[in-house]
């Protein structure tokens, strides 16, 4: 099990397009990708799950990857919204 913290520093927090790439990211891994926030879980393969979490800016997600490739998936995980273009595309710091 891989546990990874991360930041969440678009001001507009974790919404339909970060979450549409979180969930294109964890459906390449064989492992179970979860992400938690403020007591919720939700599976890193559904995008309703992942906007459910409403994680906002400013507050922190746990990423946890269980399975085969774990490692290789949380790293990933870490860099999956590192960019950021004239679309104002949301960042994850971290993910």
């Amino acid at each position: 099990m891989q546990k990874r913290q991360v930041n969440v520093t678009n001001p507009f927090g974790v919404h339909a397009r970060p979450s549409a790439m979180i969930v294109q990211l964890a459906s390449r891994f064989r492992s179970r990708v979860s992400l938690t926030f403020n007591g919720h879980t939700a599976n890193g393969r559904s995008i309703v799950a992942v906007m459910l979490l409403a994680a906002g800016v400013g507050t922190t997600i746990t990423v946890e990857a269980i399975g085969p490739d774990e490692t290789r998936g949380n790293r990933r995980a870490g860099r999956v919204d590192q960019r950021s273009d004239s679309r104002n595309y949301p960042s994850l710091d971290q993910i």
